[in-house]
């Protein structure tokens, strides 16, 4: 119900918060981080599992061929009930670390951990789900990427100014890639289900092209910055050196071709692309 293996999103960006902060100001205080890191991983469970339960409620997963494992609810694993009551379960554990994190000396941390989980909420929930609108990979890459690396330094006690921006976007741009590819995936099927996700607007063609976009946007981004001196010097090599993996992973997915059949493949594909982005990074920050 949660897809424990898309947790790999918000974990890269929170890895990578901790070694910006780490290279920014030194070690994370330990409480915070650990509390940082639950809190985190909750929200995200209870995201996926709130999608799983909407999904399944408004129909959307009838205009698919359910074969994906995860896909608990659609496949009549569990009852629809446990999705709801799972996700509703997780962010109340993740309001409850919340609230820790606030009583350590982060007020803010209780208005901008409710609007995560609004939006969280609202991606496929309420009357408007973002999920049927063209903004989806915006959103994701904004909350997933921008706003939680954000949060992380604004926790940890740095300045939330330009340079935390910039080091955030990169990986950004990798979490609107990830959630292009399932989109163009499943461009049939959200069409009948009456999505007008991007790839649904631009077509089959466009899906792809925004992906590789988005895919080399991530890396010359990450480039720029370690020049910039936004991130370690160090890590233009290291960003470079990921450059290559990046496209041979990318150039596989074009060769398979972006249809429901190969969605699953390009799926672990473009998350592969994502870790090996968090690790050559990683790399450049504690070579």
């Amino acid at each position: 119900m949660v897809e424990l293996r898309t947790k790999l999103v918000s974990v890269s960006t929170l890895a990578l918060a901790t070694l910006y902060v780490w290279w920014r100001k030194g070690p994370p205080r330990p409480l915070p981080l650990v509390l940082m890191w639950l809190a985190t991983l909750a929200v995200d469970m209870g995201t996926t599992a709130f999608n799983n339960y909407f999904d399944y409620w408004r129909g959307t997963d009838r205009f698919h061929k359910v074969d994906e494992p995860d896909k608990v609810v659609a496949r009549a694993v569990v009852e629809p009930g446990y999705a709801f009551w799972a996700a509703f379960w997780c962010f109340a554990v993740a309001a409850v670390l919340g609230l820790g994190l606030a009583l350590a000396g982060n007020l803010w941390v209780i208005p901008a951990g409710a609007a995560c989980m609004l939006v969280g909420f609202l991606y496929t929930g309420g009357p408007y789900p973002i999920s049927r609108t063209p903004f989806g990979e915006l959103v994701a890459g904004a909350c997933l990427g921008l706003a939680l690396f954000a949060i992380a330094c604004g926790v940890w006690g740095v300045p939330l100014d330009a340079g935390v921006a910039i080091a955030a976007l990169p990986s950004s741009l990798w979490i609107a890639a990830i959630l292009a590819v399932n989109n163009t995936c499943d461009i049939e099927g959200d069409r009948l289900a009456g999505r007008r996700t991007w790839p649904v607007i631009i077509g089959v063609r466009g899906g792809e092209i925004t992906v590789m976009l988005l895919g080399l946007g991530a890396q010359m981004a990450g480039i720029a910055a370690a020049r910039a001196g936004y991130l370690p010097h160090r890590a233009t090599t290291t960003i470079l050196a990921g450059c290559v993996p990046a496209a041979l992973i990318l150039a596989s997915m074009h060769r398979a071709g972006f249809s429901h059949a190969t969605k699953g493949r390009n799926m672990k594909r473009i998350l592969l692309c994502l870790l090996s982005h968090t690790v050559f990074l990683a790399c450049g920050y504690i070579s």
